[in-house]
């Protein structure tokens, strides 16, 4: 699940480089810390994107790599974005309306959406959901589908080789 996460942080570092988010992590409840104002809370920059992985559905063995471990498929595996987005005035004269988070949240369905990482399936936006209830920072959640293969080394995952020659009868 490692090389998940590392391929989803490195996929969201096109948007910090471009300003859309200031920060992104691996969600640990960073919003729920921040409301509670908790001790172990650390500070970062908004708009912020968290990731989660969601406990696998289904786990299926796959066979033996060559140093005799088992694989496995990650089947029906959902990822979660936590997006925190904070705005103190919209300057519209309207303190109660944050509408940039839209912007941030397209943002992030853009470069995820029918995006895939080796060893994944191709990621489908299942849900969304807005928290509507909160104070300056909004929190905002989108969940995306996916499956996931993995092997307990850092083998590439390759096609397998086929021996297709021979003769072949189609009549």
């Amino acid at each position: 699940m490692k090389a998940l996460y590392q391929a989803i942080l490195t996929k969201l570092s096109e948007l910090v480089t471009n300003d859309t988010i200031k920060y992104r992590n691996v969600w640990n409840n960073q919003h729920r810390r921040i409301l509670e104002d908790k001790p172990d809370f650390y500070p970062f920059n908004f708009p912020a994107v968290f990731v989660e992985i969601l406990n696998p559905v289904n786990i299926i063995q796959l066979g033996v790599d060559e140093t005799g471990r088992n694989g496995q498929l990650y089947d029906r595996l959902v990822v979660r974005f936590h997006l925190l987005h904070q705005l103190f005035d919209s300057g519209d004269g309207d303190l109660d309306k944050n509408l940039e988070v839209y912007d941030t949240k397209g943002a992030l369905n853009d470069i995820f959406n029918k995006w895939q990482t080796a060893g994944s399936s191709t990621f489908m936006r299942i849900s969304e959901e807005q928290d509507f209830d909160h104070g300056n920072i909004s929190h905002y959640i989108q969940d995306y589908l996916t499956s996931f293969v993995e092997f307990p080394t850092d083998i590439s995952i390759a096609a397998l080789p086929i021996d297709i020659t021979g003769q072949w009868n189609f009549d």
